[in-house]
C-alpha cells in the first residue's frame, strides 16, 4: 500500500515559508515526541493521576480500628475516695476490617486502571490530532505546489499574449483558476492554525511556537480480523477491568457490612487508688465487655451495598455490549476506508497526473484549449485533496479501532 508523503523535507520548507508570519519559528515534532509530551504534560492527566492516592487515603480511613477510650473517674462515699484511670478498647474480631482492606485494594486498583484508560485515551487523541495536522499540512503543501505551477502557466500565457501568440481570455481564465486555488490554500491555512492549536492543547503547551508535524505517518496498516479485535477488546479495555474491580470492591463492602451485626468484645484496664482518710492503697482494674449491636446491625449497609452491586453489574454488562458494538462498527468502517484510500491513491491520483501531462502536451500542440488544460490541473488538485482526505479518514478510523480494542494496530 502506498503512503502519502505529507512532510517531505522540500515541501515542509516551502510550507513553513508560506504559512508562518515573519519572525515566527516553527517547532517541529515527530509523532513519538508528541505522544511522549502529551503523556508527560497533559493537564487532564495530572488531575487524574492524583486520584489513586486520594482513594487509597480514603480507604485507609475506612479500615482503621476504633480509637481507645481514656477516662479518669473519682468516687467518694462514706469518707472513702476512689480514683480510677482506665483505658478501654473495642477488639475488632469480626473480620470486618480485613474485608474493608480488601475492598480498599480493589478500589485503588480500579482507580489505577482508570488512570491507564485516561492515558490511553489521551494517546489516541494525540495520534488523531497529529494525523489531522499532518493531513492539513499536506493539503497546504499540495496547494502551494499547485499555485507555483499555475503561476508559471499564467506568466507563460501573459508572455504569449504580449507576443501576439495567445489570447487575453486564456490569461484571464488562468488567473481566475489561480485565484480559486489560492482561496483553497487560505482556507487550508486557517484549518492548519486550528489543528496546531488542538494538538498544542493536548500537549499542555501555552504560548508555544506553531507546531509542525515533522515526519511522514507511513503506510496505512491493515485491520486485524474481527474475531481478533473482539477478543483484544475483551482482554485489554481498561474500562472493563476497572468495572470488574469496582464489582469486587462492592462485594467486599457488602460482606464487611454483614459483619456489623456481630457482637464485638471490649477490653478495659487501668489503675485504681482508694483513700479512706487513714490509709491509702493502689491496685489495678481489668474488665471484659461485649458491644451488642442492638440498634445498628448493618441491615441498611448490606442493602445499600447490594443495590450498588446490582447497578455495577448491570453497568458492566452494558459496557461490554457497547464495546462489542463499538468494535464491530469501527472494524467495518476501517476496512472500507483503508481500501478506498488505497484504491484512490493508486488509480484516481495517478490518472489525474497523466491527464495533466497529456493536456499540457496537447495544449502546446494546439489540440486543446485553455479550458481543457485548466480542467486537467483542477482535476489534479481535487484528486490530491481527495486522496489526503481519504487517507486521513482511514487513519482516523484505524485510531478509532485502536480505541475500541484497547491496542494499537501495527505498534
Amino acid at each position: 500500500m502506498r503512503a502519502l508523503s505529507w512532510a517531505a523535507a522540500p515541501g515542509l520548507a516551502a510550507l513553513l515559508t508560506v504559512c508562518l508570519p515573519a519572525g515566527v519559528f516553527a517547532q517541529e515534532m515527530t509523532e513519538s515526541a508528541a505522544l511522549a509530551r502529551a503523556l508527560a504534560d497533559n493537564p487532564r492527566l495530572r488531575a487524574i493521576r492524583a486520584r489513586p492516592a486520594q482513594t487509597a487515603a480514603e480507604q485507609r480511613v475506612r479500615r482503621l480500628a476504633p480509637n481507645p477510650v481514656f477516662s479518669v473517674t473519682q468516687e467518694s462515699a462514706a469518707g472513702t475516695r476512689d480514683r480510677f484511670v482506665l483505658f478501654q478498647q473495642e477488639l475488632p474480631t469480626s473480620g470486618r476490617l480485613s474485608l474493608l482492606k480488601q475492598a480498599g485494594a480493589a478500589a485503588v486498583l480500579a482507580e489505577d486502571l482508570r488512570v491507564k484508560q485516561a492515558e490511553f485515551e489521551v494517546r489516541q487523541e494525540t495520534r488523531a490530532a497529529f494525523a489531522q495536522l499532518a493531513a492539513t499540512q499536506g493539503r497546504v503543501q499540495g496547494l502551494v505546489a499547485m499555485l507555483t505551477t499555475l503561476e508559471a502557466l499564467t506568466n507563460r500565457l501573459g508572455d504569449r499574449e504580449r507576443a501576439g501568440d495567445g489570447s487575453t481570455f486564456d490569461r484571464l481564465r488562468a488567473e481566475r483558476e489561480l485565484a480559486e486555488v489560492n482561496a483553497l490554500r487560505r482556507g487550508a491555512e486557517a484549518d492548519l492554525a486550528a489543528d496546531r492549536a488542538a494538538l498544542a492543547a493536548l500537549l499542555g503547551m501555552t504560548g508555544a511556537p506553531p507546531l509542525v508535524a515533522a515526519s511522514s505517518l507511513g503506510a496505512l496498516p491493515l485491520a486485524p480480523a474481527l474475531e481478533m479485535s473482539l477478543a483484544a477488546a475483551g482482554a485489554r479495555r481498561f474500562e472493563l477491568q476497572a468495572a470488574d474491580s469496582e464489582i469486587r470492591r462492592l462485594e467486599f463492602d457488602q460482606r464487611a457490612a454483614s459483619r456489623i451485626g456481630r457482637p464485638q468484645p471490649l477490653a478495659s484496664a487501668g489503675w485504681k487508688q482508694t483513700d479512706d482518710g487513714v490509709r491509702s492503697d493502689t491496685g489495678y482494674t481489668v474488665s471484659l465487655g461485649l458491644a451488642i449491636p442492638l440498634f445498628n446491625r448493618g441491615q441498611a449497609d448490606v442493602a445499600a451495598a447490594g443495590a450498588a452491586l446490582t447497578v455495577a453489574r448491570a453497568e458492566r454488562d452494558a459496557l461490554a455490549l457497547e464495546i462489542e458494538q463499538d468494535v464491530r462498527g469501527a472494524h467495518a468502517r476501517t476496512n472500507v476506508l483503508v481500501a478506498l484510500a488505497d484504491e484512490y491513491q493508486r488509480d484516481a491520483l495517478d490518472r489525474s497526473r497523466e491527464l495533466v501531462r497529456i493536456a499540457t502536451v496537447a495544449y502546446d500542440d494546439g489540440e486543446l484549449g485553455i479550458l481543457e488544460l485548466l480542467d486537467a490541473h483542477r482535476s489534479l488538485v481535487m484528486a490530491q485533496l481527495r486522496a489526503i482526505e481519504f487517507s486521513t479518514a482511514a487513519r482516523l478510523a484505524l485510531i478509532r479501532l485502536d480505541r475500541a480494542t484497547g491496542g494499537e494496530v501495527g505498534r
